[in-house]
């Protein structure tokens, strides 16, 4: 709660759960208000799903069932707008 959990990771990664892809799988259940920040590295994008509640991803807001594909940024601020529950991916670029 109110952090980011990485859930899966590549055979390097820290994760219990390895898979043999370059991949991580984070979740988060944030409180209302509530803002998380995730740095994204050179060459890689997410794809982020918001799972419940209503968050702002950047400048975007996503509700519950909503999905993004985040690609040309550096960096992503989240923050809850109510109590959230989301799921994103990192990974190369495509």
């Amino acid at each position: 709660r109110n952090k980011l959990l990485n859930i899966v990771t590549s055979q390097e990664g820290n994760s219990e759960i390895k898979i043999y892809q370059d991949v991580n799988i984070y979740v988060s259940q944030l409180d209302e208000l509530k803002v998380l920040d995730f740095d994204i590295s050179k060459n890689r994008q997410v794809y982020f799903v918001q799972i419940e509640g209503k968050s702002q991803i950047n400048e975007l807001v996503l509700e519950h069932g909503d999905a993004c594909e985040i690609t040309e940024e550096s960096k992503m601020n989240i923050k809850a707008l109510t109590s959230s529950h989301f799921l994103f991916i990192d990974m190369p670029q495509v």
